[in-house]
């Protein structure tokens, strides 16, 4: 389970601590967003999590969930390309992450570990 706040702090927890305990402690908080965390969605495998903010540009994150590492070379910041994420998703299988962004544009991007799309 996920928790998204306004700071960009996003908390994950265990399942099993979730319906087990009133007051679950999260496995980890991911702290690589400095706005509100808006959009957030995981792959078909739960191994890896989208992670977007509408209130800044290029704020958009991939995490490993398995490692809690978050991918360094995404987005690449050699030029804007994604700016506001207003919604984020994988294809079926994870081959293609997509953003649809404050520009109008949908952007498609190839998980190159993912051989099906």
């Amino acid at each position: 389970f996920i928790c998204r706040s306004q700071s960009g702090v996003v908390n994950v927890y265990s399942q099993k601590d979730c319906l087990q305990n009133t007051e679950p402690k999260p496995l980890k908080a991911i702290m690589n967003l400095v706005t509100a965390a808006t959009s957030l969605c995981f792959n078909n495998t739960s191994e890896i999590l989208a992670i977007g903010s509408r209130a800044d540009d290029e704020a958009n994150r991939l995490v490993h969930i398995p490692s809690f590492t978050v991918f360094s070379n995404f987005p690449l910041m050699r030029k804007k390309t994604i700016f506001q994420t207003r919604c984020v998703d994988f294809s079926p299988r994870s081959g293609f992450y997509t953003v649809a962004n404050n520009k109008g544009h949908a952007l498609l991007f190839r998980l190159l570990h993912y051989k099906s799309f």
